[in-house]
């Protein structure tokens, strides 16, 4: 009974979340049909470009979770410090990272 709480609730999220971020990126959605209408059949496939944009939706999902992190906190600091000795030097990292440990904590406690 309780792993079926927890799948329902897991889905109930992720459905309101997706509903969400449908509701406010139309705009982007009814773009992308029109470039896919505008190529018609006879572009080749190219999966690496398919693989790019959902990378750039995820990381702008993500980066959107991020932002409700208070900058003045201490500890940013210290991880922005610690993602830039990683590699991860792009403007963005941080509010990538938070929003990415802000995602696995609430899929985490759904289960």
């Amino acid at each position: 009974m309780v792993v079926l709480i927890s799948i329902l609730s897991f889905l109930t999220v992720a459905f309101l979340i997706g509903a969400i971020d449908l509701a406010t990126h139309r705009d982007e959605v009814h773009e992308r049909l029109a470039r896919l209408r505008h190529l018609g059949g006879n572009a080749p496939f190219d999966s690496s470009v398919l693989l790019q944009e959902r990378s750039n939706v995820l990381s702008r999902f993500l980066a959107r979770l991020g932002k409700r992190v208070d900058p003045s906190d201490p500890s940013v600091s210290s991880t922005r410090k610690r993602l830039i000795h990683a590699g991860y030097r792009r403007p963005g990292a941080l509010q990538i990272y938070f929003g990415l440990r802000l995602a696995l904590a609430v899929i985490v406690l759904s289960l």
